[in-house]
């Protein structure tokens, strides 16, 4: 009787440590899975994301002008691609009334010889800040600096001061928690 206690008991242990060794085997293997995708999908985010044309630059406190009552924050490969698709709606709303306006001009004073490029904004023509925060309402605000030359070489390290400038130098505050986007400044613009 002791033995055949024995067997089953022995029975049971390998049944259990079987079980154990294929749920473990099933969860590395989609966890593995899931890793791959992860490493694929950030991948596809930096490839679409030109990293020579932007610097993230962390918030000091003597940025007031920029933000009042916020703490430093980062960004995520897919938060980028979030503030560029915001800062392209911003632009497309800012260039109609810039065309029109170089139509305009140009139609009254063809003797200028005006270029568009001085009036509308085509965002592959610009470099970009960004420094990321969270605001006192706990949402991730973004500043985003675009400017299209800079004689500051250090431009990853520093934020790109100008006065004036024109539509070559412009900011703007991009809200990631509500979508949003505010104080767009472009330079030489009041």
């Amino acid at each position: 009787m002791d033995t055949n206690y024995f067997c089953i008991f022995i029975k049971k242990k390998i049944l259990t440590v079987l079980t154990i060794s294929i749920a473990l085997l099933s969860f590395l293997s989609s966890f593995e899975q899931s890793t791959k995708n992860n490493s694929v999908q950030s991948r596809a985010d930096t490839q679409r994301i030109d990293t020579s044309n932007y610097a993230i630059l962390t918030f000091d406190t003597a940025y007031t002008w920029i933000f009042e009552n916020v703490k430093p924050s980062t960004l995520t490969a897919i938060e980028i691609e979030e503030v560029e698709n915001i800062l392209k709606r911003c632009v497309d709303n800012y260039n109609p009334y810039q065309q029109l306006q170089f139509d305009t001009i140009s139609k009254a004073h063809p003797e200028y010889k005006l270029k568009v490029e001085y009036f509308i904004i085509e965002l592959s023509r610009y470099r970009r800040q960004y420094v990321p925060v969270i605001n006192s309402a706990g949402q991730k605000e973004v500043w985003v600096n675009c400017f299209c030359r800079s004689s500051n070489s250090n431009w990853r390290k520093h934020i790109v001061h100008v006065h004036d400038g024109g539509n070559c130098y412009f900011s703007v505050s991009i809200n990631l928690s509500t979508k949003t986007f505010s104080r767009f400044i472009v330079n030489g613009n009041v």
